[in-house]
């Protein structure tokens, strides 16, 4: 078990308990479970950004699309960042 004081900085940091710690590999999967936690939430925004793309072009005419040197099948790629012109 860690033990947390504060310090002047008022950022907490860790006593002797952190050496079991340590030693158990916990912190190391902790650090781990918090970057992959990042990395979702990450991946998550970018999703319903593409998302939002694909909807708010599907919206527009063929016409409007092809003002944009667009097809519809062009669509998906575009949003996902891989379209090639």
């Amino acid at each position: 078990m860690t033990i947390l004081t504060e310090t002047s900085d008022t950022r907490f940091a860790p006593t002797a308990g952190t050496q079991a710690i340590d030693f158990l590999g916990l912190t190391l999967v902790a650090n781990a479970v918090k970057r992959l936690v990042a990395f979702v939430r990450v991946e998550r925004q970018s999703a319903r950004a593409r998302l939002q793309m694909v909807r708010e072009l599907n919206t527009y005419t063929d016409r409007e699309l092809a003002e944009l040197g667009l097809t519809r099948f062009e669509i998906r790629a575009v949003a996902a960042g891989t379209y090639r012109a």
